[in-house]
């Protein structure tokens, strides 16, 4: 095609186009996909069906010859989130870059929901190509839509095999999105690349997408183990290499990634995305592993950990199971030896504190603390101990050990190491400071300063508290407690800040 006759979609000249360069167009894309299917019938409204084109009161235009009766929004996604309790993310992004989540849901849920309706045909809205699941430890709501949202990291479903083709960003090239799509077609057809399932016109450029189906249940994607997950990865960036001639964006693999919604609008163009269907086929990882050259591997495990961790690199969790055993250390010795009733838990509970805190030769060293500490043990009682701790999950809390070893409030209070005294929450810090404070500015006559009320609770309190916090809960306390009189804070650059009363 002559370059000079390609003008981007959003121009105002497409709308002059004459119906002849249009049956061109249609003609060529017709005869091309009839060989790119051996003779198919398939019809050029099955192949290339926009799948949305909402009316939107932004002056938007679609491309020449688009005169098929497009599908609605649900009824494309419906075609890629076709998973059991497919969950699918929405999501919009700001002037200044920023994301924002709209509403997680099925589709039935998310286009009917009126809540949303108004943001689907907006500017700069998307969805995760790829299922989510609900998340029960978190349930957020969004801050526009008041929808539940649930993150896209969260994958249940892996539906599609996406490569980004930006060659509108290239400088000194125009975009036209039917002229692109042949040379594709034409280069899947040298090169032996199955046709994508889905073309997608996103205002500036081209996505294809290859939609995946399980290869136990072809009717459901392929599930988001990790294994599968690896696969899809490499796929994706084998199929990078394939376009890479097209412009393919390199960094377009990922699980994660998400697409324009079908009728909305790309601010940077000023057009709709619009979504064609290519192929009625769903591949396998299988297929599409031989079809980009990716080949199965052996995974390699290393057999250890590389690199040797310093003594400042132990890990925390190593340290938790010490200060029990350094605890019922101290304990023998308070008691001299364990009473009736506490013997077996004391060898049992330093058994398993003994390999859990990695001690060496376990076995000699619960013999020497029953010998010293539990002499009526006898000797099978004692293997029958160290024969339980093997097979003990470690689940042992600070509760069960002052139960079983009957641990007084006395000898908690000896072992504080051990037995540490439950911290205030810091809502009950900050209400015990505004207590202070209150009590502080009623006593005071005139003007306190913010740096004077910082002194008094140091001194007279014992309280560290920085002037920026003391100022901000000054400014709540005279807020909410119009008795103390009408007071104004002037904040200075200096930190000099004045309460009057």
């Amino acid at each position: 095609m002559n370059t000079k006759s390609e003008q981007p979609l959003h121009s105002s000249e497409n709308l002059l186009c004459s119906e002849a360069q249009i049956a061109d167009i249609d003609e060529r894309l017709k005869a091309l996909h009839g060989k790119c299917l051996g003779g198919g019938s398939m019809t050029l409204t099955s192949q290339l069906l926009p799948v949305a084109v909402r009316p939107n009161s932004v002056p938007v235009t679609a491309g020449p010859g688009l005169a098929q009766s497009p599908l609605s929004p649900s009824e494309a996604i419906n075609a890629i989130h076709r998973g059991g309790n497919a969950l699918v993310s929405i999501e919009s992004k700001t002037e200044s870059g920023a994301w924002v989540r709209l509403a997680t849901g099925t589709t039935i849920e998310l286009f009917s929901s009126e809540l949303l309706q108004p943001h689907l045909s907006d500017a700069d809205v998307y969805f995760g190509l790829n299922s989510v699941y609900a998340s029960y430890r978190s349930r957020r709501k969004s801050k526009i839509t008041g929808m539940t949202v649930y993150s896209r990291k969260h994958l249940q479903h892996l539906n599609a095999v996406a490569v980004d083709l930006d060659q509108a960003h290239q400088p000194g090239q125009q975009f036209h999105f039917r002229s692109f799509l042949e040379r594709v077609l034409r280069y899947s057809q040298q090169e032996g690349i199955p046709l994508p399932s889905i073309a997608i016109n996103s205002g500036r450029g081209c996505w294809l997408l290859w939609l995946l189906a399980d290869r136990r249940d072809q009717s459901q994607p392929v599930p988001a183990h990790p294994d599968c997950c690896n696969i899809v990865k490499r796929i994706g960036r084998a199929a990078i290499r394939k376009f890479e001639s097209f412009g393919a964006d390199r960094h377009c693999y990922d699980p994660e990634r998400v697409c324009r919604i079908p009728g909305s609008i790309n601010s940077a163009s000023n057009s709709r995305v619009q979504f064609y269907r290519i192929s009625d086929r769903y591949f396998t990882t299988a297929e599409l592993g031989t079809a980009f050259d990716v080949h199965a591997h052996r995974t390699q495990i290393t057999p250890r950990r590389t690199g040797e961790k310093g003594a400042r690199q132990i890990p925390g969790g190593l340290e938790r199971w010490r200060v029990p055993l350094r605890g019922i250390r101290a304990l023998a010795e308070m008691r001299r030896k364990f009473p009736q009733g506490t013997r077996r838990y004391a060898t049992y509970y330093y058994a398993v504190l003994c390999r859990r805190a990695r001690v060496d030769n376990v076995e000699q060293a619960v013999m020497q603390f029953a010998e010293k500490y539990c002499p009526t043990l006898t000797l099978a009682q004692v293997k029958k101990c160290l024969h339980s701790s093997q097979q003990s999950h470690f689940h042992i809390r600070h509760d069960t050990l002052m139960r079983d070893l009957k641990i007084t409030t006395k000898e908690q209070e000896v072992l504080s190491l051990w037995f540490k005294k439950p911290q205030p929450s810091c809502a009950t810090k900050i209400s015990h400071r505004h207590k202070m404070i209150r009590a502080e500015m009623e006593l005071a006559v005139g003007a306190v300063s913010v740096r004077r009320m910082v002194d008094i609770l140091k001194i007279k309190h014992g309280l560290t508290v920085g002037r920026t916090t003391v100022a901000r809960d000054m400014q709540k306390i005279t807020r909410n407690r119009p008795a103390l009189g009408v007071m104004s804070m002037v904040v200075s650059q200096g930190m000099q800040t004045m309460v009057h009363a």
